[in-house]
């Protein structure tokens, strides 16, 4: 779309990027939980069951799919300039349907594959027709919507809402429950929030990827009035989102957050002395507020890393046992079950998204996917270099945070924050492929 297109189709394809947002604001209220275990997710009956409960994803899947399909067909043409190197998602993709065809346990991996393929999917729809819009900021106003219900409801669960919630489930679910995941139990039994996702790190994941950009359009928004106006809106926006990040008792997020603000405040164009202290005052201040936060976890030994680290050599120690197409997309509690250390914690993913697909789909996965992300970074940094403080620095921020806090968590097993996450990065794709061919262009001339 540019100034050409006809005003009717401009208005239209607003509208389609509005619905698109709003689709994702669902997801992150009702398709927060991960993919493997949407069995446990009932269709609600009732209608404060529709307002309140989760959804099975098959719902997400059916409008996901006809929103991202309608897209694509307005863009068809643009299918023809995917670049290259975006062809290792689908080999991924297609290298974890054929896992998913020799799994041993068909049912986790033929959902977990289908939710992959409406990952890479959001990633086109992002690359081929979000990026040729004029207002692709309109995404974000249903993500927002979406995101501030999802902080609405961590608040509502620091101030009171989770032991009201604690009491119900164990009066009411747990005895109904064969198998409660230990994910679920150990979240039930802390006091950490986890807004209307799964689990506090992925609700921490969901604000390292979508914060920085909803600050970005707050700040552009409240251009229109003053300076006062417009820190007043950043901190109403950006303060409780902290504050639930801060709740969510996520190390790993903390960390990575501190992780951004230093690599915002080197892009700052100020002078390199005041820079260097700049530098220091947020190095020192995030780290004592993490040691003042974790001081008992410190002391402890760090035991969620311990933990993690089981799950790592178990995945490292299953992918060599069936390093050509592991044991199906989504399994990995099958094989971990069986070698699992006396004593160790039981886990349904690997809380590494990257070693998952060696675990999960063999080696030839891990590298696909891996090395897709690695060059996807990379290529769209060299694209927004020369103006960092754009909507797509800012996104693309919001998106080296979510990827890194992927080593540590399974974000990409959660549609609703895999689903937002992969089009912001077709998007990304799709500008910085325009930019190139725009100066091929003046080149030529």
């Amino acid at each position: 779309m540019n100034s050409s297109t006809p005003a009717k189709e401009r208005k239209a394809a607003n509208v389609l990027t509005v619905l698109l947002g709003l689709f994702l604001g669902l997801s992150l209220c009702k398709f927060g939980n991960p993919v493997i275990l949407d069995r446990m997710v009932e269709t609600p009956s009732t209608l404060a069951g529709w307002l309140t409960g989760s959804w099975p994803v098959h719902l997400g899947f059916f409008i996901g799919t006809f929103l991202c399909l309608v897209a694509l067909l307005l863009r068809i043409r643009g299918l023809q300039k995917v670049a290259p190197a975006s062809f290792l998602l689908l080999g991924w993709l297609g290298w974890t349907g054929v896992s998913m065809a020799m799994s041993a346990y068909p049912e986790l991996s033929r959902i977990t594959f289908v939710h992959f393929a409406m990952v890479t999917l959001c990633f086109f729809t992002g690359f081929v027709w979000l990026s040729q819009q004029t207002r692709p900021g309109l995404l974000l106003c249903g993500l927002g919507a979406g995101f501030e219900v999802m902080i609405s409801s961590g608040w509502d669960q620091h101030f009171g809402g989770l032991e009201a919630t604690r009491r119900y489930f164990e009066i009411y679910l747990k005895p109904t429950m064969k198998d409660v995941p230990t994910d679920f139990l150990a979240k039930m039994e802390t006091n950490r929030i986890f807004g209307t996702l799964f689990y506090p790190n992925s609700f921490a994941g969901a604000i390292l990827l979508l914060l920085p950009a909803l600050i970005w359009m707050t700040w552009k928004f409240g251009a229109r009035f003053n300076r006062t106006v417009q820190a007043t809106l950043v901190t109403v926006i950006g303060g409780p989102a902290l504050l639930c990040l801060y709740w969510s008792g996520s190390k790993a997020g903390w960390l990575i957050l501190l992780g951004m603000a230093v690599v915002l405040a080197i892009h700052l164009r100020i002078s390199p002395r005041t820079k260097r202290m700049l530098l220091a005052v947020v190095l020192v201040a995030g780290l004592s507020g993490f040691v003042v936060k974790n001081l008992k976890f410190l002391q402890k030994g760090a035991t969620s890393v311990t933990a993690r680290s089981v799950y790592w050599k178990a995945a490292v120690e299953i992918a060599f046992k069936h390093p050509l197409l592991g044991t199906g997309p989504g399994t990995f509690s099958k094989p971990y079950s069986t070698i699992k250390p006396p004593g160790a914690e039981m886990a349904r993913l690997v809380h590494n998204d990257y070693l998952e697909q060696a675990s999960d789909s063999g080696w030839a996965a891990f590298l696909l996917f891996t090395s897709f992300v690695a060059i996807s970074l990379r290529r769209c940094y060299k694209g927004i270099a020369e103006d960092p403080f754009s909507l797509e620095g800012f996104l693309l921020l919001g998106l080296g945070g979510w990827f890194a806090h992927c080593a540590v968590d399974f974000h990409l097993y959660i549609p609703a924050l895999a689903w937002p996450a992969f089009l912001i990065l077709g998007f990304l794709w799709g500008k910085e492929s325009t930019r190139i061919a725009g100066n091929f262009k003046v080149q030529a001339k």
